[in-house]
Formats: structure tokens, C-alpha cells, sequence
């Protein structure tokens, strides 16, 4: 997932990068790594991602797990 897509994801998720932090369980400054492309989207991460843009898993499970 390049940076570009992770952004358009979030878009499409009505997600902030803090809200994105906070289901994603990773640290702001990792949403914003990712976002430049100092770092990679972990594939895990990738997937997770689409299966929610894709409406296959929502928000709120993602939340809760």
C-alpha cells in the first residue's frame, strides 16, 4: 500500500491519523511515517485497511478486538 493509497483509505474511512492511531494501536508518529513514506505500510496493516474500505469488516469490531 504506498502512502497515497493509506491517505485515500483514511479518506474513504472518515478516519483522522489519530483515529487511525487509535484502532490501529500504533503510535501517531507511525500514521505520519507512514503517510510520508519514511516507513512502509506493514502488509498486515495493508489488508486490514482494505477488508474495512471494502465494508467487509467495520470500524467498530476493529475497535473492539
Amino acid at each position: 500500500m504506498t502512502p497515497a493509497d493509506f491517505r485515500s483509505t483514511l479518506q474513504r474511512l472518515g478516519l483522522s491519523q489519530t483515529g487511525a492511531s487509535r484502532i490501529l494501536g500504533v503510535a501517531d508518529r507511525t500514521i505520519r511515517s507512514w503517510l510520508t513514506g519514511e516507513r512502509s505500510v506493514p502488509e498486515p496493516v495493508a489488508k486490514l485497511m482494505r477488508l474495512m474500505a471494502s465494508g467487509a469488516v467495520s470500524k467498530e469490531v476493529v475497535e473492539a478486538a
